[in-house]
């Protein structure tokens, strides 16, 4: 635990330190008075870091949430709370805290970094995919960060071609899966299965969606058809253990002339 906590300090006090150099570039932009008013922010800011990384996160917390509620058009404060909830492993309000920060200041170098990997903690290729093409965009080859987005650019471009796709076509892609995934979810199995096809109309060895089709047919009771799926699943990538399992639970509708409504399952397949 003293390890976890230790890191955890490490990393805010690594990202209040990157943030302080941009904040120089960007004060060269602003009045005087503009400068002071800024300054003012951000020692607070950095005052609130500091009291998290000393161990008492809640107070550090409620001076940030006062912070913001002055100066709800301020990215640096919005890039602490992201940095505070990032740090207690809650993914998705640190998501929204860096998406608030970028929207205020698109060139936000570490923001757009940090939300491309808290995407990517989430399996949400198309939202990481955005995030790094913005440090791209905003910084240079000789930026520590630009070097990391980069490289896993570079490597989700090798994915890609691997199924015959370029990065662009490879996001529409992901884009379309993650629709399905949203409608499977929302219980629109129909619109699902659209969606899904889609997916396989450009890519045939698209496993995932192969599997999440055997569980929308499953949920519409079409228990062969799903079978089928599953199995169009294994033959590709014979070590899906989710695909596996799904199959298996299929297998006492063979053994029975009737069964009392859908069978239920639970689990659902994403791209990694």
């Amino acid at each position: 635990m003293a390890t976890k906590n230790k890191n955890q300090q490490n990393k805010i006090a690594d990202k209040a330190k990157k943030q302080k150099n941009r904040q120089l570039k960007n004060k060269k932009q602003l009045t005087l008075s503009q400068r002071r008013t800024q300054a003012d922010i951000e020692r607070k800011a950095d005052d609130a870091m500091q009291i998290i990384e000393s161990g008492q996160p809640q107070q550090g917390l409620k001076l940030l949430n006062q912070l913001q509620s002055e100066h709800a058009d301020n990215a640096t404060i919005y890039y602490g709370l992201a940095t505070y909830y990032d740090c207690q492993d809650a993914t998705k309000e640190a998501i929204d805290y860096y998406k608030k920060s970028v929207e205020i200041q698109p060139d936000f170098i570490e923001a757009h970094f940090n939300l491309g990997v808290a995407y990517k903690s989430q399996l949400d290729i198309s939202g990481m995919i955005v995030a790094f093409r913005q440090v791209l965009k905003y910084s240079t080859s000789k930026d520590k960060m630009w070097r990391a987005a980069k490289d896993i650019l570079k490597n989700m471009e090798r994915n890609a071609q691997e199924d015959g796709l370029n990065l662009d076509q490879y996001l529409q892609q992901q884009r379309v899966f993650d629709k399905a995934v949203q409608c499977m979810e929302a219980k629109n199995l129909n619109e699902a299965i659209v969606h899904f096809k889609a997916v396989i109309e450009k890519n045939n060895r698209h496993t995932p969606s192969y599997a999440n089709l055997g569980i929308c047919n499953v949920g519409l009771d079409n228990i062969e058809q799903a079978r089928q799926y599953f199995e169009k699943s294994l033959q590709i990538d014979p070590g899906n253990e989710v695909a596996s399992a799904n199959l298996a639970m299929l297998k006492p509708h063979k053994e029975r002339k009737a069964f009392a409504g859908p069978l239920k399952i639970l689990k659902k397949i994403f791209p990694l």
